[in-house]
């Protein structure tokens, strides 16, 4: 990881802390429409989503179909969720299939 250093001590271990913590973020996590809460879900799964999938140790939101679809198809389309059993090649069926 890498730090850069500050004369001060106590900025130092801020900086370190907020490093570390923004590590644990997926990097689709600004731009998500789950994260944003344009999607329709219970507030108990929306939460579990977060904590399991968007903020948790760094590199488990590569276990997100959200994020591999991205990553793939440089979009996610609304209908996918982080635990979706989805191949990409559904994914991009079923897009077709609703936006014909």
């Amino acid at each position: 990881m890498f730090y850069i250093r500050f004369y001060h001590r106590k900025k130092n271990i801020i900086f370190q802390v907020l490093k570390i913590m923004t590590s644990n973020i997926c990097p689709n996590y600004k731009e998500c429409t789950l994260v944003n809460k344009e999607l329709s879900l219970n507030e108990d799964i929306y939460r579990y989503y977060i904590n399991n999938y968007c903020c948790c140790k760094a590199g488990s939101w590569s276990g997100c179909m959200r994020f591999r679809a991205k990553e793939e198809l440089n979009f996610c389309p609304d209908f996918v969720l982080p635990d979706s059993e989805m191949t990409i090649d559904e994914v991009i069926d079923r897009f077709d299939t609703e936006n014909i």
